[in-house]
């Protein structure tokens, strides 16, 4: 086993978050092939094609030379209802929502790639929580230092979803040999509380709290053996103390996982739930709703590179995706409202409608509208981001981001136009992330099957994508010739 763990981190650049993670699972499903071959060989062939579509995916996720362009994926807001962070694909961008002032905190400084977006919460004395693939992080100095939360510092952490009116009590998921979990802390952070103990075949990528019943949770993630891999939502009607499992059905050939979007804030069995496409430009991306707890889900809305959705005050429901804003007040039909583009995340805060996006002159970062009649207004658009965290000049967080701060501000403040993210591209893919996680849950990016994370965009450049995508053929190619599935 520690030669294959080897093979795969090699395969995945020496990285052991998403890319790691693909492969890794990846090598997992062809071993299962091996002893079906003939006898099985319907069953086989499904295995052998979800395995090179990980390894696709795994690569034509790496990096590129050049940093993505920018883009919000959720709106975290401190309990004083003023500053707020942004949580996007280049980092953390602590706002103030009055003074409109913009710090940047690069995911360097959370051991972090540009394409995993942790899941965020302000803990009842202020210190700020991470969860990521590279552990569970805390800072108390406002970003500037982050340190590993007990045994879990180290240990990826694809979930997290903080108790609606008590922000000392979280809930998380943990993915690792011997490590795999649901779990929970009831005084931030302190101590810790097994819920649900998962064998390492099972990969909780996303949490959400009912906030009209805060005993309602969801969970939602992947589970692969020797013959399937099964997408399912989980439920617990009191607090985590026991749960029931539902089938949540996809393509496999078409689409990675179905990650937990939002709960309707005064209905804790209706939710929301979005598909994440291995090609989102040829696979519309589905918006289900479940009205029964999660038991059964029909779809309202397909997009193009679906990002987030979130129900407004009125009870509609507002979906974010490549071509704009939509909203629905039946909950069936949708209309496009305003002329944004390229949506990554849409909220309400303070009696007013957030998106993140582009908006009006080529602003690019987060409008805001008084009401969902009225018409957005820039609210920040990445140019203002001209400063980094206000640190001290030895902060570990100031030398972890000084490569990746030149980076910004090159390509950000000195007017280098990347241009709209590409349609296949985003914190998609097994990343948590998974967009549009609301207050009270969430996923971080960078996960295994089923992790998106999420909103937002990662993209390679053409000539490295054209390199990846030669490999993951042959890798592909060198799969099928060693396990010869034959029709």
């Amino acid at each position: 086993m520690a030669s294959k763990a080897t093979g795969y981190e090699i395969l995945a650049g020496g990285q052991t978050g998403e890319r790691a993670a693909k492969v890794a699972v990846a090598f997992s499903l062809l071993d299962s092939i091996a002893p079906m071959r003939r006898a099985n060989a319907g069953p086989a062939k499904t295995l052998l094609r979800a395995a090179g579509a990980l390894l696709v995916s795994a690569t034509l996720a790496s990096p590129a030379f050049a940093d993505p362009p920018p883009r919000v994926v959720r709106m975290v807001w401190a309990p004083d209802g003023r500053n707020v962070v942004l949580v996007t694909n280049r980092g953390l961008i602590f706002a103030d929502e009055q003074t409109k002032r913009f710090r940047l905190m690069c995911h360097d400084a959370l051991d972090l790639r540009v394409d995993d977006v942790p899941s965020i919460a302000f803990l009842g004395d202020g210190r700020l929580l991470a969860a990521g693939t590279a552990g569970l992080r805390v800072s108390a100095d406002g970003g500037c230092s982050w340190q590993g939360v007990a045994s879990f510092g180290d240990v990826q952490t694809p979930s997290l979803a903080q108790h609606p009116t008590q922000p000392d009590t979280l809930y998380f998921a943990t993915f690792g040999a011997g490590q795999t979990a649901l779990r929970v802390t009831r005084d931030g952070g302190k101590t810790f509380s097994d819920l649900l103990p998962l064998t390492d075949t099972e990969f909780v990528h996303s949490l959400l709290i009912a906030p009209a019943n805060p005993q309602r949770m969801y969970a939602a993630g992947i589970a692969f053996d020797a013959s399937t891999m099964t997408h399912s939502v989980l439920r617990s009607s009191d607090g985590g103390a026991t749960w029931e499992r539902f089938a949540l059905a996809l393509d496999p050939m078409q689409e990675e996982r179905a990650s937990l979007v939002t709960v309707n804030p005064s209905n804790e069995n209706e939710l929301l739930v979005k598909t994440t496409a291995y090609n989102p430009e040829a696979t519309p991306e589905r918006l289900l709703v479940s009205r029964d707890g999660g038991a059964t889900f029909s779809k309202i809305f397909q997009g193009t590179s679906l990002k987030d959705a979130s129900y407004g005050p009125a009870g509609e429901v507002w979906a974010a995706d490549q071509v704009g804003l939509w909203r629905s007040i039946d909950g069936v039909s949708f209309t496009r409202h305003g002329a944004a583009r390229w949506m990554s995340c849409v909220d309400h805060h303070g009696g007013r409608l957030w998106g993140c996006g582009q908006f009006a002159d080529g602003k690019d970062g987060i409008g805001v509208a008084s009401n969902a009649e009225g018409p957005f207004f820039p609210w920040m658009d990445f140019r203002d981001v001209y400063e980094q965290v206000a640190c001290g000049a030895n902060a570990p967080t100031l030398a972890a981001c000084a490569t990746t701060w030149e980076h910004w501000k090159f390509e950000v403040l000195g007017g280098v136009d990347a241009g709209p993210p590409p349609d296949d591209a985003g914190f998609a893919g097994y990343s948590g992330a998974d967009s549009g996680v609301k207050g009270s849950g969430g996923s971080s990016g960078g996960n295994l099957p089923g992790g998106e994370d999420s909103g937002g965009c990662a993209v390679g450049s053409v000539a490295r994508g054209s390199v990846a995508g030669v490999t993951a053929l042959l890798l592909g190619l060198l799969c099928a010739a060693r396990f010869r599935v034959r029709r």
